[in-house]
């Protein structure tokens, strides 16, 4: 992995890369694509992974040590904490991602949190000038042009001050990625069961997409050769597929019929009430042609990306793969969300 002159370096040809979100779906694969490249040793230097955690004996913290990789405990959200574990690790490259869907989290949260990871970074660069980090921050596609719909706005909140921050790049050098719709969530809340999957999208929108491993080996690229990716934003897609689409491929890698079901009219009801936000997301994607640049761009990074046919092929070898886990998953997500709904439309109309 090559470094820039004005990039900090620790003896020996060692580059330390710090990961914040490791534990996530888009740090982990990070992470692989850091080892892949460390194994096969390209640039004759050793890679340093160190990842931060508010439970490094968790599950994914031990993990991740299984994997050669240090963990650090320390909470994100609190800038000097933060400050001092970069002061200790003196990283040459950061990546970090946010999101507002974890335990305790909001949209408000998300940029408090962002924003106090880009001041942990700007506080320790002004007091180690000798250290230029290489930044890396995930946000999501068409962040500017739909920051409308709030976690679009938050992160695109975050790349501002990151930009800011950097005081046109004399503290730190940066880039952004911008991902689409994840291939991988055709893994969990998409997951086809019972020869169907169900959504909210309309079964002839088209949707970019990108899978989780490909975003890994971008920022892992990104890393590689910091001097032809900074200061910049990427959108970030390895194919554009309907929901109808994406069935025909499932059928045909599985040989078997899959179909694509638009969640029923009293579940979107219950949807846009409690989850009004997800709701407002799917209309504006629906509207709004999303990220159509994305499959230009990303032939900027000079890689072959996985189309879903060939995530597909890779992530379940045969349809039994693809069954075996969570199969009741479409079944309990229509009596989950009607139960839920319900509920919470009694509370709201009856109980307050």
């Amino acid at each position: 992995m090559s470094t820039t002159s004005n990039t900090s370096k620790t003896s020996g040809g060692t580059v330390r890369v710090l990961v914040v979100g490791a534990t996530g779906q888009q740090g982990s694969a990070v992470v692989e694509a850091l080892k892949e490249k460390r194994l096969k040793n390209r640039y004759n230097e050793k890679i340093e992974i160190y990842a931060v955690s508010r439970d490094v004996n968790s599950k994914k913290s031990e993990e991740l040590r299984a994997q050669d990789v240090k963990m650090v405990e320390g909470d994100i959200s609190k800038v000097e904490s933060f400050a001092k574990i970069l002061e200790n690790i003196k990283p040459d490259r950061i990546f970090f991602v946010t999101t507002p869907y974890i335990k305790g989290g909001s949209v408000s949260k998300e940029q408090q949190d962002g924003f106090a990871v880009v001041d942990a970074i700007t506080k320790y660069c002004k007091t180690n000038t000798g250290n230029k980090p290489y930044v890396v921050f995930s946000s999501v596609g068409d962040a500017e042009r739909l920051k409308d719909i709030p976690h679009f706005g938050s992160k695109f909140e975050i790349e501002k001050y990151l930009k800011k921050n950097s005081q046109n790049n004399t503290l730190y050098d940066y880039y952004v990625i911008r991902p689409v719709f994840f291939m991988d969530n055709f893994k969990n809340f998409s997951r086809p069961a019972y020869g169907k999957f169900s959504g909210l999208l309309q079964p002839d929108t088209k949707m970019k997409m990108i899978s989780t491993y490909d975003i890994g080996r971008a920022v892992a690229t990104c890393m590689e050769n910091p001097k032809d990716y900074k200061d910049g934003i990427l959108e970030l897609a390895a194919d554009d597929k309907t929901m109808n689409e994406a069935a025909i491929i499932f059928s045909r890698v599985w040989n078997t019929n899959v179909q694509y079901k638009r969640i029923p009219w009293f579940q979107m009801f219950l949807v846009n009430i409690f989850v009004h936000e997800i709701a407002y997301m799917t209309r504006r994607l629906e509207e709004a042609q999303y990220c159509e640049e994305a499959m230009l761009a990303s032939k900027k990074l000079n890689l072959n990306l996985l189309t879903l046919k060939e995530w597909t092929k890779r992530e379940f070898k045969t349809n039994d793969d693809f069954y075996k886990k969570k199969s009741n998953t479409w079944l309990y997500s229509v009596i989950g969300i009607t139960l839920i709904g319900g509920l919470g439309y009694y509370y709201y109309y009856y109980k307050k």
